[in-house]
This record gives structure tokens, sequence and C-alpha cells, in this order.
């Protein structure tokens, strides 16, 4: 008597299958991943658009997102950094800039800030952006952390003379947060240096444009 059997599968017979599970599986982590990467960016840009608000508290009637130019002078910003600035107008006039990332040189490595500063030269605020200082210590130039970095607002050349940029400890007008001294230091140089370029450079600053932002 013979006994039937049935025949292994063939090779097409598995690897169709295992083919097609594939190409799904890479497709829904493509998809996965560009959704991911949008959201990332728009958290990003969300919080960038909040911080450069935070700083130009000024009334204006232009759309400040959408006003600005990039700059890149070593002189003033190091390296090849390259700066954004914001333009705030009110009735086509302007009121206000705010300068972002500026990088400070803090203990633990660069200090990312965004400045906000009247057509007069006088600062609106200042928030860190990003650092990587110590916690407890030199992380409390956040402002939810300390109000050291509140005490630059109101500041300007007018009333604080350029060679008054530092800290007390270094014949300046500038308290230093305790334990961390270096971060002050830095932020304070950095600050200094983009009222020095507003000073030098203001008109030029409202009078170029964005190429995709009518002025």
């Amino acid at each position: 008597m013979t006994t039937a059997t049935t025949p292994a599968p063939g090779f097409k017979t598995v690897l169709i299958p295992l083919l097609v599970l594939f190409f799904f599986c890479a497709a829904v982590l493509v998809i996965t991943d560009h959704y991911t990467r949008d959201k990332i960016t728009k958290n990003m840009r969300d919080v960038e658009l909040r911080t450069i608000d935070a700083v130009m508290p000024l009334p204006h009637d232009n759309d400040l997102h959408e006003d600005y130019i990039a700059i890149n002078d070593p002189a003033y910003f190091g390296g090849n950094q390259e700066v954004t600035v914001y333009r705030a107008r009110l009735g086509r006039q302007p009121a206000g800039v705010v300068f972002t990332p500026v990088t400070a040189t803090g203990y633990s490595g660069k200090i990312l800030l965004a400045v906000g500063i009247a057509d007069d030269g006088t600062l609106l605020g200042i928030r860190v952006i990003a650092h990587k200082e110590t916690a407890g210590i030199g992380d409390r130039i956040e402002h939810t952390k300390s109000d050291w970095i509140t005490n630059f607002t109101g500041r300007s050349f007018a009333n604080t003379p350029p060679d008054a940029w530092a800290v007390r400890v270094d014949g300046g007008t500038f308290d230093q947060l305790s334990g961390a001294t270096s971060t002050s230091r830095g932020v304070i140089n950095a600050v200094r240096k983009v009222l020095d370029y507003f000073q030098a450079n203001r008109d030029r600053l409202y009078l170029e444009y964005n190429p995709e932002s009518p002025p």
C-alpha cells in the first residue's frame, strides 16, 4: 500500500509572503519615521517661535516670524556662526529685533541664547535656548530656575557702558551666579557683543529684506 505525501513547499511559495511582509514593514517604518520627524520639526519650530515672542514684547503689526535676515560676522559672533535677526515693525517703522541663536561660551560648552533689543538699543529680554551647564549651578541661567537672566532686561549702553559689562569680581556691574562665574562671564560677554553689533549695524539690519519676506 502506497502512502500519499504532501510535497514540501517550493522556494517561491515561501519567499513571496516573506517579501510581501518585508516591504510592508519597511513601508510602515518609512511612514512612521516621516511623521515622527515632521512632528519633531514642528515642535522645535513652536518652541522657537514662543522664544522669539518672549523676548519681543513690544507691539508690532508685521509678521515677526517671517520678517528676518541671516547674518554672519565672525568679529561679533565667532567662527562661521549664522545668526537670524527677526525684525519687529509698527506702522512700517522699526520697533526692535531678536537675535537667535547667539552663542556664549559657558563652563561646559556652548550656550545658545535668544536676545531681544528695542529700536533704541535697550534689552527687552534674553532666553536660554540650549546649554550643557552643571545642574543646580550653571543651569540657573535658565529663567525658570533663577531670575539672574532677567537682570539684563532694561540694560543698554546708555545706562551700562561697555566697559561695565563684566561680573563684579572683574570690576563690572553684574552679579555672577554663585559657583558659576565662567558661565556668567560667557553670557554677559555674548550679550554685550550683540549690543555692539546692533549699535554698529542698526540701520542696515532694518533695510535688508529676506527675498521671501516683503517689507
